[in-house]
């Protein structure tokens, strides 16, 4: 497979998810087109089974993060984005030649977005918060919470 086609791969697989849920709406505001998703990918150090290991419900902050980062470290790379222990985890790599200041306002808006994440259902985008399912901790809506 091609690198152009791996993540055009990806966003069907998401765009699919979000239609099946019937939940996740790709607002306006968030994310303009699908072509978002696919620069953002662009960025991705290598598309594998393991470097998003999220459901469609973050896909829009973590596109928003995307954005922010670009204005300050634009040649970064995302190394994995998961789920663990009910919250995003975004793993990346910046530049050698980044200033220390950017380097900790990046850091920030990531730890910021993970900290959000704890309010937004993984699976839908709808204001959710942390459960604990069994030995999982997710975070979900209402209607995803069962």
């Amino acid at each position: 497979m091609t690198d152009d086609v791996e993540p055009l791969r990806l966003v069907a697989r998401w765009i699919r998810e979000a239609e099946r849920l019937e939940a996740v709406r790709l607002r306006k505001d968030l994310i303009d087109t699908s072509d978002d998703i696919v620069e953002m990918l662009s960025h991705v150090e290598q598309i594998n089974d393991w470097s998003f290991g999220i459901y469609a419900g973050w896909l829009p902050i973590i596109v928003r993060l995307h954005k922010k980062v670009m204005t300050y470290a634009p040649d970064y790379k995302i190394v994995q984005v998961k789920e663990k222990f009910g919250s995003l985890r975004f793993y990346f790599d910046l530049p050698d030649d980044i200033y220390a200041a950017k380097a900790k306002i990046v850091r920030s808006l990531i730890a910021d977005t993970e900290k959000r994440s704890l309010t937004i259902c993984d699976r839908c985008g709808k204001p959710g918060r942390l459960i604990r399912d069994n030995y999982y901790h997710r975070t979900r809506c209402y209607d995803h919470a069962v």
